[in-house]
């Protein structure tokens, strides 16, 4: 059998139109909405058309205003009267709308009050007014809720002031002011005067107060005051008077009554001796001084003085550089010096020191000898090396005479020289010796200070050289030139140089020339190729140069051919559950790609475009239900709204109508969620049932993955 299967196709249109639209079997519509017709295709099958109508409507509306006294709107300006009154828009649809303003005009009024009062008044905006007036006005909003103007005749009145004058002793009562106890002017009471305004008067109160005070006194043995006579103890005792404010004045005396005193006291002292009015007191004996007691009176105190007395005495001394006596130490001067003892009877004892010092005398010496006469001898004094010694001899005044000596020890120089010849330049002759080749030579001179001075000379003999060097080019680099001679081709050659000692140094130079390489390569590649960090999509030649090894050029061309990958696709529509294609089940409609090799080795794309038709429908029939995620790999959750039917159970069914999963809910209500975990079960199309009273009453399909 060769069999063909054409298919039926849909599609849309759309259209807007004014209040009806006829299209095909579908006359005069007035509703927009979706309207079908079916064609016969190229194929002869259905064509499905539908069209998307959108019915657009005149419109009507109203609106309401209320305002006071005018009003504008559009066209209509200036309107005073109520009434309705009516616009025309275009609506959303491209048509007229109508709208009717229905108004109300309300009318503002006016109106006058009258108030009095006492210096100001506040009134709504208006305040602290002071002045009687008539042309203040305040806008209220009426009953209609216009504005209405209200004229205030204001009459202001005034109060009035006073003065009064009071002096009190301690505190005073006025009014409602009570117990003030001290002046004042700031003390008011307010009166009502004739015009029915305050009257303040104020209160100029001095208060005058009771004063006290204190006096201290000290007498001796008894004391009289004011009314108290022959006082003889100490204390406090208060005396009344009347103070300049005609008020009392408590005075509080503190008496001390005191007493008279004797003393005595004792002094031993060297030479002389102050005392109070007593000063430089030379002699032993009594002496007496008043003081005041502790209560203010006399307090003789007699002195029982002894006086010793300090002595002098002198000595005699003669050192040699320093001399040390009692606290003076190091003394280097010749001169008088005093040192203070104490005597038998505790006072100063003064000795001076008459001291000469005489000096030690000091000599330097200084001796040079060559190296060859140490040991050396001076004054019984052998010197082994240079150095320093020091003897002490004794002066004519007795002090010591110090000679220092230094010896200077001249050395017996020796010193070695080294020169560089080149064997041309022997014999070679210094200081009268001659080299007839290299090594080393000693002569004996004499230096500066007279001493041997040894000269040893090392003469070396500088070598010819003979170097070879071989250095290699590339061919492009011919002619090459090395010290002044050029190659044209690779060979050898000499020349003569001269050494950093100076002397002959033969070079000899070879040359190698190296010559360039060249490289081919064929290459097959799938749709593009990536060489040298270049990617070709397109067959040809192409050439790169590298450096070889001796660092000339080498040159490879890539023969490149690009082959292509090959797409193709095909279509399956079929009642079956699953799809078998190479080898693979494909359970869900959609468009699947395999990967093959075409025959020149590139990639072949091949594209399934799946239709799976189920004979299974998705319905609803007394709820809405929602199934999500759609496609799942896992948990599906489940939400349905009915209309009074209770949802008992959900069911999960595979395309063979097999049951692979039930939810039973316990308190169902119009509006329900559920879920059912699919993980465990094979990928492929699924179908969830909401059944109530034993009956289906929504049905949707679900895609595992």
């Amino acid at each position: 059998m060769h069999l063909t299967v054409n298919h039926s196709s849909t599609g849309d249109t759309t259209a807007t139109a004014q209040d009806s639209f006829t299209w095909y079997e579908h006359a005069n519509i007035t509703q927009t909405g979706n309207y079908t017709h079916t064609f016969v295709n190229a194929a002869g099958c259905d064509s499905v058309v539908t069209l998307h109508l959108t019915i657009g409507h005149s419109s009507l509306g109203d609106t309401s205003a209320v305002v006071c006294d005018s009003f504008d709107w559009y066209e209509h300006t200036g309107i005073t009267q109520s009434g309705d009154y009516t616009h025309t828009f275009v609506n959303a649809a491209g048509y007229d709308s109508v709208v009717t303003l229905h108004l109300t005009i309300n009318y503002s009024n006016t109106g006058d009050t009258t108030a009095i009062a006492c210096d100001s008044f506040d009134w709504y905006e208006h305040t602290g007014i002071t002045a009687s007036c008539d042309n203040l006005t305040h806008t209220f909003t009426n009953a209609s809720g216009c504005d209405s103007v209200v004229t205030l005749h204001l009459t202001i009145n005034h109060s009035s002031t006073g003065d009064t004058t009071a002096i009190a002793c301690n505190s005073f009562d006025w009014y409602e002011h009570t117990n003030i106890t001290a002046s004042c002017d700031n003390l008011t009471h307010t009166f009502t005067n004739a015009n029915g305004c305050d009257s303040v008067v104020t209160l100029h109160l001095t208060v005058n107060h009771s004063s006290t005070g204190d006096t201290t006194a000290t007498a001796q043995d008894s004391f009289t005051w004011y009314e108290h006579a022959n006082i003889t103890q100490t204390g406090n005792y208060t005396h009344t008077f009347v103070n300049a404010a005609g008020c009392d004045s408590v005075v509080t005396l503190h008496l001390t009554i005191g007493h008279s005193s004797l003393g005595d006291t004792s002094a031993v002292v060297c030479d002389s001796f102050d005392w109070y009015e007593h000063t430089g007191i030379t002699q032993s004996g009594d002496y007496t001084h008043t003081f005041v007691n502790a209560a203010g009176y006399d307090s003789v105190v007699t002195l029982h003085l002894t006086i010793n007395y300090s002595n002098t005495g002198d000595t005699t001394a003669i050192a040699c550089d320093s001399f040390d006596w009692y606290e003076h130490t190091g003394i280097t001067q010749s001169g008088d010096y005093t040192h203070t003892f104490t005597n038998s009877n505790g006072c100063d004892s003064v000795v001076t020191l008459h001291l000469t010092i005489n000096g030690a005398s000091v000599a330097n010496l200084t001796e040079t000898v060559c190296e060859t006469e140490i040991p050396y001898t001076w004054n019984g004094i052998t010197f082994n090396a240079a150095g320093d010694t020091t003897i002490t001899l004794t002066a004519a005044n007795g002090c010591d005479s110090v000679v220092n000596m230094t010896l200077i020890m001249s050395p017996v120089y020796h010193v070695s020289e080294t020169r560089s010849i080149c064997p041309n330049e022997l014999p070679y002759t210094w200081n009268s010796f001659t080299f007839g080749t290299g090594g080393t030579q000693a002569v004996t001179l004499t230096s500066s200070a007279g001493c041997d001075s040894v000269v040893t000379m090392t003469l070396i003999l500088n070598a010819v050289y003979n170097v070879s060097e071989t250095r290699s080019i590339c061919q492009n680099e011919l002619p090459y030139t090395w010290n002044s001679f050029t190659f044209g081709t690779g060979g050898t050659q000499t020349v003569t140089l001269t050494s950093s000692a100076g002397c002959d140094s033969v070079v000899t130079m070879t040359l190698i020339v190296n010559n360039p390489v060249s490289t081919e390569l064929q290459v097959a590649a799938c749709d593009s190729y990536e060489w040298n960090g270049e990617t070709y999509t397109e067959s040809g030649d192409h050439t790169l140069t590298l450096t070889t090894a001796a660092g000339c050029d080498s040159v490879v061309t890539l023969h490149l051919t690009i082959n292509h990958a090959v797409s193709s696709e095909f279509t399956i529509e079929t009642t079956d559950s699953c799809y078998i294609w190479n080898g693979q089940a494909y359970c869900v409609s959609g468009d699947y790609e395999q990967t093959l090799t075409s025959a020149n080795g590139c990639d072949s794309i091949v594209t399934l475009h799946l239709t799976i038709n189920v004979g299974i429908d998705e319905y609803d029939f007394a709820a809405s239900m929602t199934v999500y995620p759609n496609p799942t790999t896992g948990i599906l959750n489940i939400q349905i709204a009915n209309i009074g039917t209770p949802i008992s159970e959900f069911l999960l069914y595979d395309i063979y109508g097999k049951l692979v999963g039930k939810v039973r809910l316990q308190n169902s209500n119009s509006t329900e969620t559920a879920q059912i975990d699919l993980a465990e079960l094979s990928n492929g199309i699924y179908f969830v049932k909401a059944v109530a009273y034993g009956k289906v009453v929504a049905v949707r399909k679900v895609v595992k993955q």
